[in-house]
């Protein structure tokens, strides 16, 4: 399977605070179960960074991974990893307003991530045919 180009995610998400990270990774899992990195992105969520949030908290994070060129062998599967952060890649996001570079406290968080009929969480890869 050869992936060509942008890759985005769609993510239905609630969390405990409206500070939070969202991290999307593809990995390529070989047939011993070794999983490599082959794209990411994350997005950082805040009350004013204009993501809506339904009545029941929920909010549609859209997300932009790095743009890809990959060919995932025969045999080979696709892994997608969605967490509330990825430290020490990306700077830890302390739940809490404020700057990160002055933040001395830590709040936990509890990410949740629907995938229904009403909330079709996804991965868009482009798929190269020929």
């Amino acid at each position: 399977l050869d992936v060509v180009g942008p890759v985005t995610a769609s993510i239905f998400v609630r969390t405990r605070t409206p500070y939070t990270d969202l991290f999307v990774r593809l990995t390529d899992v070989d047939e011993q179960g070794v999983s490599r990195n082959v794209v990411d992105g994350i997005s950082r969520l805040d009350p004013e960074c204009g993501v809506p949030i339904d009545d029941a908290g929920v909010a549609r994070v859209e997300l932009e991974l790095f743009p890809t060129a990959y060919r995932f062998a025969a045999g080979h599967r696709l892994r997608v990893q969605v967490s509330g952060g990825a430290f020490p890649r990306h700077d830890r996001n302390h739940g809490t307003p404020g700057t990160f570079g002055a933040a001395t406290t830590l709040r936990g968080n509890r990410l949740e991530v629907l995938h229904d009929a009403a909330h079709p969480s996804r991965l868009d890869l482009p798929v190269f045919l020929g």
